[in-house]
Formats: structure tokens, C-alpha cells, sequence
């Protein structure tokens, strides 16, 4: 692992701490808001993103199905892939 690796496994780490613990307690709440429980960690709110988004992806669920929301000022808008399923009966 370099620094950076093992900056951004922690950052993952820390994220999904926080979704299980939102999880438990039945909670939702915002990007903002893990940022701010973390702010001692993140150097800004875009690193803190692109954790949430990390950690989506590795678990494969959406960031809602975490309980994370977008932040009332709206989302950062991060480029995903989109995978598009046809179902034939």
C-alpha cells in the first residue's frame, strides 16, 4: 500500500462504520453530515464524496441504500457508470 491507498481504505473504512451504525439505528441522513462527523479526517467535502461513492461501489448498493442522501445544496456530481439491464420473459 502507498500513503494514498491507505488513505482512501481508510476513508472507505470510516464511511461504511458510519452507514452500518446509520443502519442499525433505523437513520438516514446526508453526505454533509458524515463529512462534518469526520471533518478532522477529510481535507474537503469532495474526498469525503468520492469515499461514499467508493464505498457504494464496493459494496454494490447505491448511496441511498446506505442511508446517505444528497446535501441540501444539492449533489456533487461525480462520474459514475450507468449499466442499463433488459429483462426478457
Amino acid at each position: 500500500f502507498t500513503l494514498s491507498q491507505s488513505r482512501s481504505f481508510t476513508s472507505i473504512l470510516m464511511v461504511l462504520s458510519y452507514c452500518h451504525s446509520l443502519l442499525l439505528s433505523n437513520r438516514s441522513t446526508t453526505t454533509r453530515e458524515v463529512y462534518y462527523f469526520f471533518v478532522t479526517h477529510f481535507r474537503n467535502q469532495r474526498e469525503c464524496e468520492q469515499a461514499i461513492w467508493d464505498a457504494a461501489d464496493l459494496v454494490g448498493v447505491s448511496r441511498i441504500s446506505l442511508g446517505l442522501t444528497a446535501s441540501p445544496k444539492g449533489e456533487v456530481l461525480i462520474a459514475r457508470h450507468i449499466a442499463f439491464v433488459l429483462f426478457v420473459s
